[in-house]
């Protein structure tokens, strides 16, 4: 019979040795986990490898604490050859999609994390200014999504997971998405994207914000006449005339098209940085390019409007400068006080007599688009019908912002109309292409203004800032009549860019301009992982 002292040799050792097992096993779990973690951050977080990160753990719980720095990140410099490329070391854990890129970064706090499998490995999220991050993809070829920005902008932090904000040139893939907030820590969490084969822009491309307008080459004689028209109270500076004096007569090139930036200042819009180019390569200064001051000075006629031509005539070809709005003061000439009147148009001959309708009478015309009218009437039909079914205080409500709209929609088809005829009246004095519409005219304006053309610097500019007087004060006088009558080609380029301006109001292009605008104001700083 066996003894106690067997029965604790043979059956109570083993089960002793089977009831630390699992002991063992978390020992033996906890080193390799700590070592794959080591090893993970060696191989996928280049940056980590310089930087000093804190590892522990208990060896009975199997849990591994991790410390790593969390980096604040904002883009080099474009004229840097990193800018415009790659990270060839790219981390592919949660959270890494901002090493994609080069960046220049500090620490800015250290993100701890309890693990107990190597697998729940995750890197920070970087903090970035939105701003600048918008900024430096768009500029490598990104091109903003309107509907994932409108939805950031109205639903914010409730923006569902995988909405894009950015896609690819091609319009394929999505750039920049919104991600999950669980290491966002209550701030827009966003995961980046990028393929070698979306890479088409270089230095010499546009940056954001920045336009450039193509100008026919000037001839000398062109120049000299320029400087004659200089405007008065602009003075060139002296360290202008000493360099242009001691360049030598050599042959330069013949400036092409004119690189600026648009910037808001206060409530006015402003051109900086100013710069002749050719073959879209920046020019140095030469007594044969003309001045380019009296679009950055103050006192020139053409300071205040300039700006906000380029603006809507960038706006119009799609081009998103969400960085400037058209100041309040230049969208009062679409507004209702600032109608020209039909009998008006018969006065500067703009309109037939016999087109005008007779007072208080409305003259059909049968030339009318008839299906839009068609369309807008059903839709009267279908808003007043809900408005009778609901209570007294949001049918008010519902009728007041449907007669607001009906208001707006009839002043845009009388500056569309006006726009029209003017655009006509200069394609009929061989002033613009009328082909190329209202765009045109606008940009032929432009290239007038930086080339000090008449009617551009005098009578167009000059009669903006009159349309902007009758405007605030509710009408024209007859010295109003008088000045329009005498400079009608002044007027007319003035109407084509009112016609644009109200053109351009109702384009998405705009109303995606805005939406980029407040997502970067509401937004700040945001988690790029």
């Amino acid at each position: 019979m066996a003894s106690v002292s067997d029965i604790i040799t043979y059956v109570g050792i083993p089960l002793t040795l089977l009831g630390i097992l699992p002991i063992f096993y978390t020992i033996l779990n906890s080193l390799l986990t700590h070592r794959n973690i080591l090893r993970l951050l060696r191989s996928n977080t280049p940056v980590f490898a310089t930087t000093t990160t804190s590892t522990s753990g208990s060896l009975i719980s199997g849990i591994i604490e991790v410390a790593l720095p969390r980096f604040s990140i904002a883009p080099l410099e474009r004229s840097e050859a990193q800018y415009w490329a790659l990270n060839p070391q790219v981390s592919s854990l949660p959270g890494g999609s901002w090493t994609l890129f080069n960046w220049n970064y500090i620490i800015s706090a250290t993100k701890t994390y309890r693990l107990q499998y190597s697998d729940d490995l995750q890197i920070p999220q970087a903090e970035v200014d939105f701003d600048e991050l918008i900024s430096f993809l768009m500029d490598r070829g990104a091109v903003p999504d309107a509907k994932g920005l409108h939805m950031l902008r109205v639903s914010g932090l409730w923006t569902p997971t995988g909405t894009p904000l950015l896609v690819s040139p091609d319009a394929m893939g999505s750039v920049l998405r919104v991600a999950s907030t669980q290491d966002s820590d209550g701030v827009l969490s966003l995961a980046l994207r990028w393929e070698k084969a979306w890479d088409h822009r270089e230095e010499a491309s546009l940056p954001v914000g920045w336009m450039r307008l193509e100008v026919p080459p000037i001839s000398k004689d062109q120049i000299s006449t320029l400087d004659e028209k200089e405007d008065p109270g602009i003075q060139s500076l002296d360290a202008d005339k000493s360099c242009v004096k001691s360049m030598t007569t050599d042959y330069t090139p013949t400036p092409a098209s004119l690189r600026f930036r648009l910037a808001p200042s206060g409530n006015i819009l402003t051109v900086q940085s100013p710069t002749w180019e050719h073959s879209h390569t920046s020019l140095p200064v030469s007594p044969y390019h003309p001045s380019l001051t009296h679009l950055t000075s103050p006192s020139s006629v053409a300071y205040p409007f300039f700006p906000t031509l380029a603006l809507i005539y960038a706006l119009s070809d799609s081009l998103p400068i969400y960085t400037c709005t058209i100041p309040p003061s230049m969208t009062v000439l679409t507004s209702s006080s600032a109608s020209i009147p039909t009998g008006v148009m018969v006065v500067l001959n703009l309109i037939p007599e016999e087109e005008a309708p007779e007072w208080g009478e409305t003259k059909y015309n049968p030339l009318d688009d008839v299906h839009a009218v068609h369309s807008r009437f059903m839709a009267k039909n279908r808003a007043m019908d809900a408005e009778r079914k609901m209570a007294p205080e949001q049918a008010r409500l519902a009728r007041s912002a449907r007669e607001s709209e009906e208001r707006a929609q009839m002043m845009e088809d009388a500056v569309a109309r006006m726009a029209e005829r003017a655009l006509n009246y200069l394609g009929r004095v061989g002033r613009v292409d009328i082909e190329k519409g209202l765009r045109g005219a606008v940009e032929r304006l432009l290239v007038a203004i930086v080339k000090k053309e008449e009617p551009a610097t005098g009578e167009a500019c000059r009669l903006l800032g009159k349309w902007r007087e009758w405007a605030e004060r509710g009408g024209m006088t007859r010295d109003d009549l008088a000045l329009v009558n005498s400079e009608l080609v002044g007027f007319c380029f003035a109407a084509c860019a009112v016609g644009l301006m109200a053109e351009v109001g109702g384009k998405d292009e705009t109303g995606l301009a805005t939406d980029m605008r407040e997502c970067v104001r509401v937004w700040k700083k945001v988690r790029l992982g």
